[in-house]
């Protein structure tokens, strides 16, 4: 793509200012986990540096849960993928009721585990450390073994009212796809 796909811009904004500002006009508190050095762009959000680099959504989750953990002693906390422009806070709270004694609520969508849009516990911390130090980096995998709550769609589908909350842009040109669906949408 040449560069960090956070740094794409929808309306004007790059992905991970659009996804900050949506989080924080919910009232919720923003961690924003990035690359060491990697620019922000002046984005207003607690940056933590990955503390496992190039282990993918794994090593931002293990990161971003070790440093609720040291904060707090225990906690949960939603995640959501920046290249996802229709994600919803009002899942993520829906996940967050639905979790329970669990370590993961995580959503289901044509049968299939939904994970940089859930919710999770510090006390799955160790299991993604194994994952981590075996580098079994498949954060479905991981977490199918580890008996989250997968909540089916029926379940979660009125509480996203933008459009697929999954769909990622991962290139320009898929952004530029999302751009015509969405003026042609709302013509």
């Amino acid at each position: 793509m040449g560069g960090p796909k956070a740094g794409l811009e929808l309306d004007g904004r790059s992905l991970v200012a659009h996804a900050v500002d949506r989080v924080r006009n919910a009232g919720r508190r923003v961690m924003v986990v990035a690359a060491a050095g990697q620019d922000l762009g002046g984005v207003d959000a607690e940056a933590l540096t990955d503390l496992w680099p190039d282990k993918g959504p794994l090593g931002g989750l293990a990161t971003a849960l070790s440093a609720l953990r040291d904060e707090l002693g225990s906690g949960v906390l939603g995640l959501v993928g920046v290249d996802m422009p229709c994600f919803s806070v009002a899942l993520l709270d829906l996940l967050a009721g639905a979790m329970g004694s669990r370590s993961a609520a995580v959503p289901l969508s044509e049968g299939r585990l939904q994970p940089l849009h859930g919710v999770y516990h510090t006390r799955l911390l160790p299991h993604l450390a194994v994952a981590l130090a075996e580098d079994r980096l498949s954060l479905v995998r991981t977490l199918e073994s580890e008996g989250i709550d997968a909540v089916p769609e029926e379940a979660w589908r009125a509480s996203c009212p933008l459009g697929d909350p999954f769909r990622n842009l991962n290139t320009q040109e898929d952004l530029q796809v999302f751009l015509e669906e969405r003026r042609t949408s709302h013509a």
